[in-house]
Order: structure tokens, then sequence, then C-alpha cells
């Protein structure tokens, strides 16, 4: 697969003004993002270590919402729905 099909769709548009987010950290992540997104590129070990990432996050939510670990989808019918993984996800972190 090719690092422009991993490439999430971005809009377009002007770019982002408002929040906090300071215009040289934008400009700054901006300038990497094409190599973000390449697995073969600079930030290949963060490629590699993302499904050891997902699968403790995974792990987690499954043990926190008693959630039936050898289900081929344990997380459908849950309450393990966006707003609840965020919200787990911010008081456990």
């Amino acid at each position: 697969m090719s690092s422009s099909e991993l490439k999430p769709a971005i809009r377009s548009g002007p770019p982002f003004q408002s929040g906090t987010a300071a215009q040289d950290e934008i400009a700054r992540f901006d300038a990497i993002a094409d190599d973000w997104w390449d697995p073969d590129g600079d930030f290949r070990p963060l490629h590699r270590l993302n499904p050891v990432r997902v699968d403790y996050v995974r792990d987690a939510f499954i043990r926190h919402f008693c959630l039936d670990a050898t289900a081929d989808r344990p997380f459908e019918g849950s309450p393990c729905s966006t707003s609840a993984v965020a919200v787990v996800w911010w008081r456990n972190r």
C-alpha cells in the first residue's frame, strides 16, 4: 500500500485559523505531513509500533467495559461509542 493510500483526506480551504494552535506549530507539522504518512519513511518506527498501540488501547477498553475479548466484534452493541471511548480515555490518561 502506498503512502498516498494511507494519507487521510484533508479538507481544502484556508489554513486553520482558530483555537489555540500556534501558526509556527501548524507550519512545522505541515512540513512533515508527507513523511508522516509514509510507512517506509523517517517515521517508520512509529508505524511499526502502531499495531502494538492499537492492541493495547483495544484491550484496555475491553477490560474497562467488561466485553468479550474473544468475539469477532467485541465493541458491537457495547457502550463504546466514540464519545464513550473519549470519556474513558480522558479519565484514565
